[in-house]
């Protein structure tokens, strides 16, 4: 890394730590099913919690499950030989293994923190439009 270069952002930082503890899961032979979508999720909120705990600003555990909801939402899976960036490819999505979290029910000051600690991740839009409805 050269000096001119950023340094990684919070949410690029989650999601690759993310991403390497869910190549567990993408092991050949191993089907699709609700039980392993179970444990993706519990993996993915245990992990989200676990960081956000750590954090000066620990949100409410409404917060840390909307934002473990999200990336779970976000797990692209393909049963195709060949694995595309193409989302017209993608066989299936994941199954909801969670009782929702809802957005408008997240405290304002935990709103408006992860508004910019995830300001570009897909799910950026629905904070943005949640900060301007309050």
């Amino acid at each position: 890394m050269n000096g001119n270069q950023p340094p990684p952002r919070f949410a690029e930082l989650l999601e690759f730590h993310l991403n390497l503890r869910l190549q567990k899961f993408a092991g050949k032979g191993k089907k699709l099913s609700r039980d392993l979508m179970e444990e993706m999720y519990a993996l993915i909120r245990d992990t989200v919690h676990l960081v956000f705990s750590k954090s000066s600003h620990n949100p409410a555990e409404i917060t840390k499950d909307w934002v473990s909801q999200k990336y779970y939402e976000s797990i692209k899976l393909s049963d195709s030989k060949i694995i595309t960036e193409d989302p017209e490819t993608w066989d299936h999505k994941t199954t909801r293994v969670y009782d929702a979290a809802p957005i408008d029910k997240i405290p304002s000051d935990d709103l408006r923190f992860i508004a910019g600690l995830f300001d570009e991740m897909v799910f950026a839009e629905e904070i943005a439009l949640e900060l301007r409805k309050r």
